[in-house]
């Protein structure tokens, strides 16, 4: 039996997830995002990275609530409820986080 603590997020869930945001990303900026979802390591919980150049125009709370909106229009709460940590990046920020090998 597999502690409570190791459980991870289905897959189809993660998979959920990146689909509504490059759904919500393209209707909004016309382009499409890189989308990263990975369990967290404890329970069911996830982080998410969104990167997208289209960000470079909205400051980090900007593209935070952004992201979030998106995230509660087109999941359920026990969906977006699972994540934890959520990135909203440039490009270029992303680079700089890091480097050329993520």
């Amino acid at each position: 039996m597999v502690a409570r603590a190791q459980l991870k997020a289905r897959p189809d869930v993660r998979a959920k997830i990146a689909r509504v945001l490059r759904l919500k990303h393209r209707e909004h900026f016309g382009s499409e995002a890189q989308v990263r979802v990975e369990d967290r390591g404890y329970k069911n919980y996830l982080n998410l990275e969104v990167v997208s150049p289209g960000f470079r125009s909205l400051d980090l709370l900007e593209r935070t609530r952004l992201v979030w909106k998106w995230l509660r229009d087109g999941l359920s709460p026990s969906e977006h409820n699972r994540i934890v940590s959520l990135g909203a990046l440039t490009p270029a920020e992303a680079r700089e986080r890091w480097g050329d090998g993520r």
